[in-house]
């Protein structure tokens, strides 16, 4: 950028992100047990959206969209 050349990602990364750019597979954050799991603890009167989210090792918003079926809203 520095030079006035356009960014290129090939240039910054030394690879062509077009051909044979590394896949991340995309793993589901809760599977069904633990959302019955944390559907179980939200019930107990007096549990928070975030203890439960800390317990299971995942965001608060995790358990508002997979838990709750708040939609993440822009």
């Amino acid at each position: 950028m520095a030079s006035g050349l356009p960014y290129e990602d090939a240039i910054a990364f030394g690879y062509d992100p077009a051909s044979n750019a590394p896949a991340r597979p995309r793993r589901i954050p809760l599977d069904k047990a633990q959302i019955a799991q944390a559907c179980d603890m939200l019930a107990a009167p007096g549990t928070t959206v975030t203890a439960t989210a800390q317990s299971l090792g995942v965001s608060t918003q995790t358990i508002y969209r997979h838990v709750l079926g708040r939609p993440w809203t822009r």
